[in-house]
């Protein structure tokens, strides 16, 4: 018994001491803030579970995504909602590699300053590409199509187009080849073809005939050489006839003698004019025949 003594005269009856902790309605509401709090923890812990177990969370990675040394690899299909940058892309060994969108493909280029360099963009209808310059090259690396600011190169060697082409400005090549059976047609609908060749222009048909067709003229110029037209066989057809009433009647031949002279004299008029002289006589023409306006 504990006694506390006070001006000399000891008190026997001390109050006992108070207890320490929560008691009453203070440590109801703590064991129900406890019972709450781990339900929480439980729930979380379900939801985890279940959420790795949905994703296929592992040590390899999630799903068909596994993690590699080298990177990510992704097996099936996957769809990006945000842009993806990527050092490498390419499928698994033995299979395609698709890439699908709903609107449009866009590959893009960029440099240190985060400026876009080249572009290529697949639409639904067409394939656009922004670049300075365009290259296909085939599985050897020789180069087959050069697409820069100016000018475009087809190839090291045919380039065979099995349609028309237009051209609105210059090509140079070594030769222009019909195809196998077919015409080779060079035709400018309203302006002038020029064709040019510092070492010469050669015109060849191995196995056909060669027409140069024109509305108006067509001009045969040599500054520095001579103009050669070899084969055995040359006509020069709808040349004009001189007028027979230019011969004198001394010179012109009887009739029977005439029946058997179907040969012209080739006469050149003064202006360079060709034409076709009487049979007999020396060549003779009106001046209306070798002006230079006669048709």
């Amino acid at each position: 018994m504990e006694t506390e003594e006070r001006n000399g005269i000891i008190d026997y009856n001390v109050p006992p001491p108070q207890p320490v902790g929560i008691y009453g309605w203070r440590k109801r509401c703590l064991y129900a803030f406890l019972l709450s709090l781990m339900v929480v923890v439980v729930i979380n812990l379900a939801l985890t579970v279940w959420i790795l177990r949905v994703l296929d969370f592992s040590l390899d990675g999630m799903g068909r995504l596994k993690i590699t040394p080298k990177g990510f690899r992704l097996q099936g299909e996957a769809e990006f909602l945000k842009p993806v940058y990527v050092d490498r892309l390419k499928s698994e060994e033995g299979k395609d590699l698709y890439i699908q969108s709903s609107k449009a493909v866009k590959l893009l280029a960029v440099d240190h300053n985060k400026r876009i360099t080249s572009k290529v963009v697949i639409g639904q209808n067409n394939i656009t590409a922004k670049c300075d310059e365009f290259v296909v090259e085939d599985s050897r690396g020789n180069r087959n199509l050069l697409i820069s600011k100016n000018k475009v190169t087809l190839g090291t060697g045919d380039v065979s187009f099995p349609g028309e082409i237009t051209l609105d400005g210059s090509i140079r090549t070594p030769n222009i080849i019909s195809p196998e059976k077919k015409p080779l047609e060079i035709r400018s609908d309203t302006s002038k073809i020029q064709i040019s060749g510092t070492a010469g222009v050669s015109v060849n048909a191995q196995a056909g005939n060669t027409t140069i067709r024109a509305t108006d003229n067509i001009m045969i110029v040599s500054t520095a050489g001579s103009i050669q037209i070899n084969s055995p066989n040359i006509l020069l057809q709808g040349l004009p006839r001189a007028d027979p009433s230019l011969l004198s009647y001394s010179a012109m031949p009887s009739t029977s003698s005439s029946s058997s002279l179907p040969v012209y004299q080739l006469c050149v008029c003064e202006n360079g004019r060709v034409f076709l002289g009487l049979p007999m006589g020396d060549c003779r023409s009106s001046s209306q025949l070798c002006s230079s306006s006669h048709p």
